[in-house]
């Protein structure tokens, strides 16, 4: 009887789901749970407490009404969304700008966006991207869309209103010669062309320091002439990588190879060469 009672005894030991658990298995399990609600209580804290760890106020800079608006509303939407539906995208810890920033790029109205925090306030700093711009044919100035359709010849009056709000300071008019036939603007300058030379005017404002004031495109179909308001003039092909001819001259100003002060031109046209004068 008693050899039969070891028997059962050991099978029971050697056999998991009749082995009892030791105090060294209750200790563990209990450090476990000990850990996880410690976790558990820190989450709720961080998450539910400190209301200044929610980043809710946000700076934009002096704009147009039309584009203050935009990103205030971008913004706003941006702050009311949550995370897996619990916490909000401003929180200082969980939530990141990057989402901010698509936010606003996804409305297709910047060039550039960046945003920065600083003591729980959002600065937002945008550079805007140019989807109507002016030709000057003829001395008869038209509103274009971005992809080249006329919106409508602008009036004398409106011109004046439009110089005196720093309209054209800001975005170059683009100066069409005479042989351009404004009655088929999409057909006579292809759309890329187009595009290709709204992105030199952006990328020369925000890759260096020069300011252009007006751009020309000639006869020839392949060139585009920048100037700028200290009076130099920049020379693109438009047939060529404008990637290419922006680091040239990128490269030409970091290095202080020249003085710009003394130079009416400089030509980035050709593949290996650079020419200024």
């Amino acid at each position: 009887m008693r050899t039969k009672r070891v028997a059962s005894y050991r099978h029971a030991q050697r056999n998991p789901f009749f082995r009892e658990p030791s105090s060294t298995q209750r200790a563990r399990w209990i450090w476990r749970i000990g850990i996880v609600l410690l976790l558990t209580s820190g989450v709720c804290v961080l998450l539910f407490v400190p209301r200044s760890m929610y980043s809710t106020r946000y700076e934009l800079p002096e704009g147009n009404d039309e584009l203050t608006t935009l990103v205030r509303e971008t913004t706003d939407a941006w702050l009311a969304s949550k995370i897996f539906f619990l916490i909000p995208r401003s929180h200082r810890v969980f939530g990141t700008l990057e989402s901010l920033d698509k936010a606003l790029m996804d409305t297709e109205r910047f060039h550039a966006v960046k945003t920065v925090r600083r003591k729980g306030v959002i600065s937002i700093q945008y550079d805007q991207r140019i989807t109507r711009y002016y030709a000057l044919h003829k001395d008869v100035l038209y509103e274009l869309d971005r992809n080249g359709r006329i919106i409508g010849a602008v009036e004398d009056v409106e011109r004046i209103q439009l110089t005196v709000a720093g309209v054209f300071a800001q975005f170059p008019t683009l100066e069409l010669p005479d042989s351009f036939d404004m009655t088929q603007a999409v057909t006579a300058l292809s759309v890329e062309q187009l595009d290709v030379a709204l992105s030199a005017i952006e990328q020369l404002r925000q890759q260096t320091l020069l300011t252009p004031t007006r751009a020309e495109l000639t006869d020839d179909s392949t060139r585009l002439n920048i100037y700028t308001d200290a009076g130099l003039a920049l020379y693109f092909s438009l047939d060529r990588d404008l990637d290419a001819q922006l680091y040239k001259l990128v490269v030409l100003i970091n290095k202080q190879l020249v003085d710009l002060s003394e130079l009416t031109y400089i030509d980035l046209r050709y593949e290996n060469r650079l020419y200024y004068h």
